[in-house]
């Protein structure tokens, strides 16, 4: 399925926690791995027209010194990634590393988009606040703008002597085609780390005011549970077509707040991996209402491989 696990690295002992990951996930999908880093690309001088305006004095040696910095941490980079390069060789991974000028973002992506079946590997920081939504990080703008599944992990995500592994996979659905993405993923994952794999479909609930559809309150729970028999229903043909591939699947159903549902739901299974997609929300609408992914992904300590909405 992943023919190439790319790892986007920033020299921190933070993000390097991606790193045991990707090497776990190398291995049960005989990939590749490439650790990658990006400089900052420099700014050059401000521009008159169609050529190009004389920098002054000042404006020269600043960016003189802009360029010592970037080839200091072009070298910098080269030897860190070298040596976990080198680690990883030493433990039999088959990997690269290089080191990109640009937008991180944009250079992560264009990478990933060089190399067919790649898994983006990233760590990712548990804020459920606005400020990163209005703000942005790497993690966040790959997520939003990119076309190639990514998998988002966070400093809590568990590791274990041997690196990391999942024994529970979760899969949300809501039965829509861009939903229906993250199946044969779920069922692949599942196979490969011999997992439990679990679906879930979760319904919003909706509380009307008893008077306004003429019913008793009771009446809601009744409709709850209605709804989750047929959730239940729904999900009974996926649950079969994984099963056919030899994969222990089960079914859940419940109604209430997506997000929060499936976070509950994956802090009860241990060592759990989230697989969901996205609808590939973007800009404003994105940053105000949220989606559910983007939600899970701040919310949970759990790692989640998120589906784009589109192939690369």
């Amino acid at each position: 399925m992943f023919k190439h696990i790319l790892v986007p690295l920033d020299g921190s002992r933070e993000s390097e926690k991606a790193v045991p990951i990707a090497a776990s996930l190398a291995k049960v999908f005989t990939a590749r791995m490439t650790l990658m880093a990006v400089v900052e690309a420099t700014q050059a001088p401000e521009t008159a027209g169609s050529q190009a305006r004389v920098p002054t004095p000042e404006e020269q040696a600043a960016a003189d010194e802009a360029r010592r910095q970037a080839d200091e941490a072009r070298q910098g980079y080269a030897a860190y990634l070298r040596e976990i390069e080198s680690r990883l060789k030493n433990a039999g991974a088959s990997v690269s590393s290089q080191v990109r000028q640009g937008r991180p973002a944009e250079e992560i992506e264009r990478v990933a988009r060089d190399r067919g079946s790649v898994l983006i590997v990233m760590l990712s920081r548990r804020d459920p606040s606005l400020a990163r939504g209005i703000l942005g990080s790497v993690t966040d703008r790959v997520l939003r703008t990119g076309t190639v599944p990514v998998l988002v992990a966070h400093p809590e995500t568990s590791l274990t002597s041997d690196g990391w592994g999942a024994r529970h996979i979760l899969a949300p659905l809501d039965l829509s085609q861009i939903s229906s993405r993250a199946v044969p993923v779920a069922v692949s994952l599942a196979k490969a780390f011999n997992a439990e794999l679990r679906f879930l479909r979760v319904t919003p609930q909706v509380l009307y005011p008893a008077l306004a559809v003429g019913l008793p309150y009771p009446a809601n729970v009744q409709l709850g549970g209605a709804l989750r028999d047929e959730a239940m229903r729904s999900l009974e043909a996926v649950i079969e077509e994984a099963r056919k591939e030899g994969v222990a699947a089960t079914g859940d159903a419940a109604t209430g707040s997506p997000a929060s549902v499936i976070i509950q739901v994956a802090d009860g299974l241990p060592d759990c991996l989230i697989v969901m997609s996205t609808h590939g929300l973007g800009g404003l609408q994105r940053m105000v209402l949220g989606s559910v992914t983007d939600k899970v992904v701040r919310g949970t300590g759990r790692a989640v491989l998120v589906i784009p909405p589109r192939e690369p």
